[in-house]
């Protein structure tokens, strides 16, 4: 029998007409094992109340072992003989047992000639039984999970061992007496193959059998016989309890089928009497597993499946009345357009920031249904009731803020669960302020990432993004109301980088807004291989400086995706001294040079995106505003400070420098 399939404990005490796991034994009963006799002599004590384990009531028990899962049981049969004896010999353990795996999920029983902690741990490993890693196949005639690698490595078949043995007669007895599978294999093998150490195992013990004949050992033919003749009929109940499980799978996945049929068109009459046409609902099997949906379809796995899937479909619907009245729609949106824009005029410039993209405010409800609705009705109806609509746009913009805030969380929370950082206690409504909180969009195409909640709010109001774009901000609303989608990712590479980049700065990752690192200036460079040139004519090696947003932006763009150690980001920070030479320098484009400056007391150079350069706004506030001292965030400002510096080629000054230790950038 092979180390798989082998008892921790031959000698332990077992009782007779087992029907296979999960089943309740024919001979099992109180009087057999008792929970008293189970735990009297485990000795376990609590530190703290000096309870023994035996004055635990007994109903407490049976429910902490029925809410663990199969391996855990597993691990706790084999702890000591008294776990053994409880989960494996008594009638409450065979109750657990039943509890524990209709939990973790519906398996076939099985063959009494195995071990019932081997089956156990066989169904619920997920364990490569050759390599170690996933092992998502189980083969229920080799009682083992295997991957796709060690299927193709691991197995051999039978013909070739009998081709190749140098005792074919010896050979083809020792496979008689191991299980094969006949399941078809990668590169399309077919007929009996072997497991390679089942082989290994099995031809050692035959040969000590055919040695000890040799020698002439008193009753050794016998025992060759014997041990023959019992591996045969093991060999052939393996291979009949491999066809029963094999009925029991297809049985099964029948079955699954028919439920996920059955799901997908309940789930379709649903959203039918919501209105919605079946072109555009398109529930398939894919739902059902995304939302792991295993039973009937309640008030309470219908909601959430509304959340999550009702955005898609109405985004068909409009795409199709869009490609339908395309003229129509074009029109519409016009209108809206301009609806809004005279209500962004009442507000002030650096309020405007915050404010949604029209595109999202396309997809509001009551914008929606003027815009793709009524096809026929007249553009002054429409028009009328888009007025009536304006007075929701404070609403509107205040729903999108949340709807913002609540996706963002949900990129946090996401990373939390996954990357697991090296964060304090605190809030997760603080962490969106923060500079190391960094967030991707694939609303994102060049400006990656983008930091904290006002760096999102001021790339969306301030892009032209896709128009094509209704999908994301349906999707983006319904996460408000708490459907569970993911629309931006927290950016790792940003979070290493600035916590690092914050400490050498002298601030606090914690703490630090992007407000402060604007504030601090430090320039940087990449020193990573490939990220500098060597000029032939100077013989200088020139580097391109960053200030803290755009040498996340290289790192994200030049090293993120790459996997090879020597390829990891080298950042280093240059002394604000040094970093001051270089910015007077031909290289450096001032940020007041940029046409990204406007008026915060005024629209005249907000207007159609007319912004202008510092001189020009600070000319404009002393002129026309009578103020003789403008002070920038409050009288004026930068309207995207992602694009407020230019990275520039340069050598490094001649003086100390320090190389940043950004760590492993993989996570």
């Amino acid at each position: 029998m092979t180390d798989a399939m082998s008892d921790p404990d031959p000698n332990i005490r077992r009782p007779s007409g087992s029907s296979g796991a999960g089943a309740e034994p024919a001979h099992w009963t109180d009087e057999d094992v008792t929970m008293n006799e189970a735990i009297a002599g485990t000795g376990v004590l609590d530190n703290q109340s000096n309870i023994t384990l035996l004055e635990i009531p007994l109903d407490i028990i049976f429910e902490i072992l029925g809410q663990l899962e199969p391996l855990d049981l597993a691990n706790l049969a084999q702890t000591n003989r008294t776990f053994r004896t409880l989960l494996l010999e008594s009638s409450q353990g065979a109750r657990i047992w039943k509890t524990v795996r209709k939990t973790a999920g519906e398996t076939p029983d099985g063959p009494q000639c195995v071990p019932y902690i081997a089956w156990v741990r066989m169904l619920y490993s997920a364990i490569c039984s050759g390599c170690g890693d996933d092992g998502p196949h189980i083969d229920y005639a080799l009682m083992r999970r295997m991957c796709s690698e060690c299927d193709s490595t691991m197995l051999y078949d039978h013909g070739t061992l009998i081709q190749d043995s140098k005792h074919p007669d010896v050979s083809a007895i020792i496979l008689q007496l191991i299980p094969h599978t006949t399941r078809k294999g990668p590169y399309d093998a077919t007929g009996k193959r072997y497991w390679k150490t089942d082989i290994t195992t099995m031809t050692d013990t035959y040969v000590g059998y055919l040695k000890d004949v040799q020698a002439g050992k008193p009753g050794a033919s016998e025992a060759l016989e014997r041990f023959t003749n019992e591996r045969v009929k093991y060999v052939q109940t393996i291979i009949e309890h491999e066809a029963k499980c094999d009925e029991w799978q297809r049985t099964r996945k029948e079955e699954e089928k028919k439920l996920k049929e059955t799901q997908c068109k309940r789930l379709t009459e649903l959203f039918r009497g919501l209105g919605h046409a079946d072109e555009d609902i398109q529930v398939t099997e894919l739902c059902i597993w995304e939302f792991e949906i295993e039973g009937e379809i309640d008030e309470k796995v219908w909601q959430r499946v509304r959340l999550n899937r009702e955005p898609d479909v109405i985004a068909r619907r409009l795409k199709r009345f869009e490609t339908q009245y395309s003229d129509t729609v074009k029109v519409r949106k016009s209108l809206v357009k301009n609806i809004y824009h005279d209500y962004a005029q009442t507000l002030r410039p650096s309020d405007r920031l915050r404010l949604p993209p029209v595109d999202m405010v396309y997809m509001t409800p009551s914008f929606r249904f003027n815009i793709y609705e009524n096809p026929d009705a007249s553009l002054q109806a429409v028009k009328e009731q888009c007025d009536e609509a304006a007075r929701q746009l404070p609403e509107i913009v205040s729903t999108y803020h949340a709807s913002i805030k609540a996706a963002l969380l949900v990129a946090i929370k996401s990373a939390a669960h996954d990357r697991k950082p090296d964060w304090k206690e605190l809030g997760l409504d603080h962490r969106l302020g923060l500079a190391t909180s960094a967030f991707e969009s694939e609303l994102v195409d060049e400006l990656t990432p983008l930091c904290s909640i006002d760096g999102v709010l001021a790339y969306f109001a301030t892009e032209e993004l896709a128009t094509e774009r209704g999908r994301y901000w349906l999707r983006l609303l319904a996460i408000n109301d708490g459907a569970e989608i993911e629309l931006f990712e927290w950016d790792w590479v940003a979070y290493k980088i600035l916590t690092v980049l914050a400490l050498a700065l002298g601030l606090d990752p914690v703490k630090a807004t992007p407000r402060d690192f604007d504030e601090r200036a430090s320039l940087m460079f990449c020193g990573a291989g490939g990220c500098s040139e060597r000029d032939d004519e100077d013989d200088e090696e020139y580097f391109e400086f960053h200030n803290w947003r755009t040498i996340i932006q290289h790192c994200w763009l030049q090293h993120t995706l790459v996997s090879d150690p020597y390829c990891q980001p080298l950042i280093g920070l240059l002394n604000e001294k040094d970093s001051q030479v270089l910015r007077e320098g031909p290289g450096c484009v001032h940020p007041e040079s940029h046409t990204h400056w406007t008026c915060n007391h005024c629209s005249v150079y907000y207007n159609d995106m007319n912004w202008q350069t510092w001189d020009t706004v600070v000319n404009h506030l002393r002129t026309i505003h009578a103020i003789p001292d403008p002070k920038e965030h409050v009288d004026f400002f930068y309207v995207s400070h992602a694009k407020s510096f230019e990275p520039f080629d340069a050598s490094i000054p001649d003086s100390d420098f320090k190389y940043l230790d950004i760590g492993d950038m993989s996570g």
